[in-house]
């Protein structure tokens, strides 16, 4: 499927809590949680953590 260009943006998003969002599934709920309160965002995919796990 063609779509005309679109903007988009990279987020980086402070204080994401580890327990509640530190694994896989967590971040389909943190995905959930920004669609949720911001239903103008449409993610591309889902967010991801800029450190590995044995570095957050």
């Amino acid at each position: 499927r063609i779509e005309p260009d679109n903007r988009w943006f990279k987020l980086l998003v402070h204080g994401v809590s580890v327990v509640d969002f530190g694994k896989e599934e967590g971040m389909e709920y943190l995905r959930d949680e920004i669609n949720r309160f911001n239903p103008k965002v449409q993610l591309a995919s889902l967010p991801r953590w800029l450190l590995s796990a044995d570095r957050r």
